[in-house]
């Protein structure tokens, strides 16, 4: 289908395409084109100054990726990372970050009329893009841009730093 024909369709017949994840119970989703990855939990470096749900750093192949505790984020208690936790590495300006989840499930596809914006006392979150209703169950669909609303800036020389370290390690490691 050319381009001007995929602009001239109606939005609610557009598929669009969420992975899924579980934080205790509750489904949430995010869209595809968001995440880049699914990795197993790693023991995060502590990140100074961060808030109580920035869990610290990973290194992602020289990369250096903030840790979120979405559980914490979003106002449950702070629990341990546990080794069967998984972390969602989502796309995000000025830099990507890993988010904790317990469980992530699948790749859905749905149609735009599906997704719902939130309603009643799901209104006024600053962190739902919408509401996906999939067979009995509510998925959470979460507005990527707005579940890290910090100022990455006042750490990236902390970032640089460990970037620098982990490519001369990587270096020395290789001459060896």
């Amino acid at each position: 289908m050319n381009q001007s024909l995929q602009e001239s369709q109606p939005s609610q017949n557009r598929q669009r395409r969420f992975v899924s994840f579980r934080l205790e119970e509750d489904a949430f989703a995010l869209p595809l084109e968001r995440v880049e990855r699914a990795l197993r939990m790693v023991a995060p470096v502590q990140l100074p100054q961060a808030p109580s749900w920035v869990l610290g750093v990973i290194n992602m192949h020289g990369q250096v990726l903030p840790v979120l505790d979405l559980g914490q984020r979003f106002g449950r208690d702070a629990k341990k990372p546990r080794p069967e936790q998984r972390l969602l590495v989502m796309s995000q300006q000025p830099r990507n970050v890993a988010l904790l989840v317990d469980q992530v499930e699948r790749v859905l596809s749905a149609h735009e009329d599906r997704l719902e914006p939130p309603s009643g006392h799901l209104a006024g979150s600053q962190v739902l893009a919408g509401v996906l209703k999939n067979n009995e169950e509510l998925v959470l669909v979460l507005d990527p841009d707005r579940l890290a609303p910090l100022d990455w800036e006042k750490h990236e020389e902390t970032f640089k730093a460990m970037e620098q370290e982990a490519a001369l390690r990587e270096e020395l490691e290789q001459q060896q």
